[in-house]
C-alpha cells in the first residue's frame, strides 16, 4: 500500500474514534447526573466526526488516494458514529424513571430502525457505486 493511502484513511480513522469515543463515554456515564454535558460533548464529537468524514473524501479525491479499502471503512465508520452513537445517546437520554415502559419500547424501536436504515443506506451506496 502506497504510503499516500494512509491519509484519507487517518482522518477516516479519527471520525470513528470521536464517534467511538460517544458510545464509550454514553455507555459508562450516568445519565441522571450530568445528561446535559454528555449530550454537549457528544454533540460536539459527532460534528468533528462530521467535519472529517467530509474532509476524508475530500483529501482522498484531492491527493489521488482514493481506494476500495477507503470506501469500505468509510462506510464502516459512518456507520457506526452517524448510525449506532446517535440511537445509543437517545436512549440514554431516557429518565430512570421512564425505563421499562411503553416510551422506552418505542424509543428503542425507534433507534433499532434508525440505526438499521442509516447501515441499510450505506451498503446500498457501496453496491450502487461499483455499478
Amino acid at each position: 500500500m502506497k504510503q499516500i493511502f494512509v491519509i484519507p484513511n487517518a482522518i477516516t480513522a479519527f471520525a470513528l474514534t470521536c464517534g467511538l469515543f460517544v458510545i464509550f463515554k454514553t455507555s459508562l456515564a450516568d445519565p441522571a447526573r450530568d445528561l446535559f454535558s454528555i449530550l454537549q460533548a457528544s454533540a460536539i464529537l459527532l460534528l468533528i466526526a462530521a467535519v472529517a468524514d467530509v474532509a476524508d473524501g475530500a483529501v482522498a479525491r484531492l491527493i489521488k488516494a482514493e481506494s476500495e479499502f477507503g470506501v469500505q471503512f468509510d462506510s464502516l465508520s459512518d456507520s457506526v458514529t452517524f448510525g449506532v452513537a446517535p440511537s445509543l445517546l437517545m436512549i440514554k437520554s431516557l429518565s430512570g424513571e421512564d425505563l421499562g415502559g411503553l416510551l422506552t419500547f418505542f424509543v428503542i424501536i425507534a433507534a433499532m430502525i434508525y440505526t438499521l436504515c442509516g447501515v441499510l443506506r450505506l451498503v446500498r451506496y457501496n453496491i450502487q457505486s461499483k455499478e
